[in-house]
């Protein structure tokens, strides 16, 4: 089972979940990443451009990208991040 799985659906956990550092070996139930290669200096990462082709080739489906979006912007809406005064 993943944590998308345990997190999510059995525990009802509503927001993201995003690794540290060279701390995964896929992006399975992961919301955000920190910016950074799979391995150090390897130029390389399990988002950007290879989400795009992981959504391209049915690795992940286009509605799991929806869930990764809504949780990210939820968050940051919570926090009032969109607002003129915020930090």
């Amino acid at each position: 089972m993943r944590q998308n799985d345990i997190l999510k659906c059995e525990f009802g956990f509503r927001g993201y979940i995003m690794l540290d550092w060279q701390a995964t070996m896929s992006m399975y139930g992961l919301d955000m990443t920190i910016p950074g290669d799979i391995t150090f200096k390897s130029d390389d990462s399990y988002f950007g451009g290879n989400l795009t082709t992981y959504v391209r080739n049915s690795t992940i489906p286009e509605s799991r990208v929806d869930d990764m979006a809504e949780r990210i912007i939820a968050s940051w809406f919570l926090l009032h991040q969109d607002s003129p005064d915020y930090p």
